[in-house]
This record gives structure tokens, sequence and C-alpha cells, in this order.
């Protein structure tokens, strides 16, 4: 077999499979329960249909190359080509009209999550400290306020109500880390020395997804961002309650607070590091945050 035929082969085969694992069912995005996650899920299934199209039709044609334009034969004469100028001219603009296109459609969606945020009343807000290799998470506790005795704190595990606009406050303490709620269409990376934030508002909750997909089925905490050694651990749960479950919760979770020395988890948030007069969750939010004294 000569080698063109063997190229032919292989480009064959890559169609065949990167066709059947664009049609595979077992490709699709996991379930969502996001209020705005169908708009997500729509741009990503258009684009994914253009690229698809995409690479259907450029492997098709460079198969049809190798076997129309391939070597003749001894003594045949090469023809040399310096290029179709309408045709790269044709692909060229074809390119930047779907990419314009994109740019389009998706600017009502972006507005709508990133710039437009809902300013509703009854907002949950939660305070999310990484560090590696950990989620931390905070919540007000009765007075409303972050960074009081009654705070509530989790690890892992961030627990929030369905039905209500959650607002999430992000820090790094040290490196690069990106929050991924894969189920809640969420993805944002946390930056050190700046503070970022997100909202969603989740539609089911763990047990009603639980007696859907199964009891071991959970929404999925990860860092989609390569933040060191231990990177592949640093996972955690999402937990959506009913508004009695996270009530519940929220009792249980004093209790247990009460019950145990919380020192280390609060002077992780409410610490300072050595020399600053700041606490760690400011210091992980400020560029160059203020010395103590001028001793270092």
């Amino acid at each position: 077999m000569s080698a063109r035929n063997v190229t032919v082969a292989m480009l064959l085969v890559l169609v065949v499979l990167g066709t059947w694992s664009f049609l595979n069912p077992a490709w699709e995005l996991p379930p969502n329960i996001a209020t705005y996650g169908h708009k997500i899920d729509n741009l990503y299934y258009q684009i994914l249909w253009i690229t698809g199209i995409a690479f259907l039709v450029t492997h098709l044609v460079l198969i049809y190359s190798l076997l129309r334009f391939g070597h003749k034969g001894e003594g045949t004469k090469a023809h040399y080509s310096h290029g179709h100028h309408h045709l790269e001219t044709g692909w060229t603009v074809a390119t930047g009209l779907m990419l314009l296109w994109v740019a389009v459609v998706q600017a009502q969606t972006w507005n709508e999550i990133k710039v437009q945020e809902p300013t509703a009343e009854d907002m949950f807000e939660v305070q999310v400290f990484a560090k590696q290799f950990e989620w931390n998470f905070r919540y007000k506790g009765a007075d409303g306020q972050f960074g009081t005795s009654d705070d509530l704190y989790s690890t892992t595990e961030l627990h929030v109500p369905k039905d209500r606009v959650v607002r999430l406050y992000l820090r790094s303490l040290d490196v690069l880390h990106s929050l991924f709620l894969i189920n809640l269409r969420v993805k944002q990376d946390l930056v050190p020395g700046t503070t970022t934030r997100v909202w969603f508002n989740a539609m089911q909750t763990t047990d009603e997804a639980r007696a859907k997909y199964g009891e071991k089925f959970d929404f999925e905490i990860a860092c989609a961002e390569l933040c060191g050694i231990g990177h592949h651990a640093m996972r955690g749960k999402v937990k959506v309650h009913s508004k009695e479950s996270f009530a519940a919760w929220q009792k249980g979770r004093i209790a247990e607070q009460e019950e145990v020395d919380m020192s280390g988890v609060t002077n992780l948030w409410n610490g300072k590091p050595e020399g600053y007069s700041v606490s760690f969750w400011e210091y992980a939010g400020t560029i160059k945050p203020p010395r103590a004294e001028a001793t270092h």
C-alpha cells in the first residue's frame, strides 16, 4: 500500500471517529440546573455544530485532494500553483462572518450573566476562599454580616438554597484557581490580588436530582486551572437545599460549630499574615496589603 493510501485511510478513520464522537449522546453536557444555563448550552451546541461541520468538510476536501491530485507516476510533470486568490478570500471572509455571528448571538447572554447582575433583595451571598488544594466557604450568620462571630463555615461543600439568587465572592490566597460548577454553568478564574464574583439561581435540589439520576449523584465542584501537584484533588460538591432543608442545615451547622474548636477555621479567614495588618481574606484580595509596621 502506498503512502498516499495509508494517509487517506488514516484520515477516513479520523473522520469516522470524529463524526461518531460528535453524534454520540455520551458526550452531551451534564444536567443543567441554572436558570440561565439553557442559553449557555444553546451557544455551546451552535458553536459545536459549526466546528463539527467545518471539521468534516475540511477533511473530506483533504481526502479528495490526496486522491485527485496525488502522485501520478514517474515521468508525470508536476503542476505548481501559487494559490487561488478568490478561493482564499472566500474562506477567509466566511470564517470571519462565522466569528462575527457567534459574537453577535452571544452578546445578549453575556450581558445578562456578566453585566446585568440581578439585585434581588433576598440574594444569598457566600464568600469563597481558594487555596492549594481546598475550597473554603463562609456564610453570613443571624446578624447578616461577614466577619463576625456567628459566621458559618464549610470546606469542600457549598450549601445554597433552591430558587434564590446566589452571589459568590471569590478570592485566592496563593495561585490561580478556577471555580467550575458544571451543573450551574459557572466557570470563573480566581486571580490572586483580585476579587471576582459570579451569580446563579439553582432550579433543582440535590435530593430532586438524586431521585432522577440516582442516589450517588452530586453537583460537582472542580478546579479548572492547573494549580499545583494536588490540583486533581481540589474537588467538592454543591448541596442545593429546599427552604426547609437549608434552614435545617444552618441550624445543624451552628450546633456543630459550637461543639468543636473552630480556631483553625476562623484563623484561616480572620487571622493576619505575619507582618500585615489585614486578615488572610483581605490579604488574598489585595495586591499590596498594608504592613502592620515597616519591619521587612
